[in-house]
């Protein structure tokens, strides 16, 4: 998968399940494709804000 020329990275230890969060609060479990999309889409370019996704599991093997 590719978001914005970032390719995805592949580890040994996948999740099962991932969450989104967004700087302004929004909050997503187990995001599909088109969440992710709408999160990134909903970002403001002129504050600089962002997206985090991550396993949700307490102690991520990154």
């Amino acid at each position: 998968m590719s978001l914005g020329g970032f390719a995805a990275a592949t580890y040994h230890r996948a999740a099962t399940y991932h969450r989104a969060d967004s700087e302004n609060g929004d909050h997503i479990d187990d995001p599909s494709d088109a969440a992710i999309y709408m999160l990134i889409d909903g970002l403001n370019d002129s504050d600089n804000t962002f997206v985090v996704i991550q396993p949700d599991e307490n102690d991520p093997a990154w």
